[in-house]
């Protein structure tokens, strides 16, 4: 939002004490970004990201960051327990827009005999000219794909094999949702090109 470039981007994020903060894994962000956690607050910072308004880029005003944390399973009420969480994010000095309340429950059902591995996957992602595509367990049954732009619009779609290279190089910086399918599987992926 607003009528210019963002040069600094920081988000405030208060951890719940049922997470096990050490666990913290950086997965992905959409900018050059650095991060920490103190007193069980994340804070991202992204600094010189010249963030254009949403006004003048849509597309180019947006951004993502993606990490994951354990629960701390002393501090969970079993069998099901529930952890808020939301965000404070600021713009360069501006008062922070603050993320709608995310809601996560956890829940014990018994013994897990297996692990649900995705059908598929993408790599590298954040990309700047293309992605390869993946699939678990591998076969050679060929992907359908269709990458659709932050409006919703379809801009590209074919079938590839998995490992086969899907070329974004022609396509502006953002975010998209890559949409993939084979032999009854679907995925629903975000990719980010740079």
């Amino acid at each position: 939002t607003g009528t210019a470039a963002a040069e600094r981007v920081l988000l405030v994020d208060t951890l719940s004490a049922k997470l096990d903060h050490g666990s913290m894994g950086f997965v992905a962000s959409s900018h050059f970004c650095t991060w920490s956690i103190t007193d069980g607050v994340l804070m991202v910072e992204h600094p010189g990201i010249h963030l254009p308004d949403s006004a003048s880029d849509e597309a180019g005003s947006q951004g993502f960051v993606s990490f994951t944390l354990r629960p701390d399973l002393d501090m969970l009420a079993v069998p099901e327990d529930t952890i808020i969480n939301l965000a404070y994010i600021f713009f360069d000095f501006n008062a922070p827009i603050v993320t709608p309340p995310a809601v996560f429950t956890y829940a014990t059902f018994g013994p897990v005999s297996e692990v649900d591995r995705p059908a598929f996957g993408i790599h590298p992602n954040p990309t700047s000219d293309r992605f390869f595509l993946t699939r678990a367990p591998p076969g050679d049954a060929p992907i359908d794909y269709r990458l659709f732009d932050p409006l919703g619009r379809p801009v590209l779609q074919g079938r590839q094999q998995a490992g086969s290279a899907i070329d974004v190089e022609g396509l502006p910086p953002g975010l998209y949702l890559l949409q993939l399918g084979s032999r009854g599987e679907s995925a629903l992926l975000r990719v980010v090109k740079r």
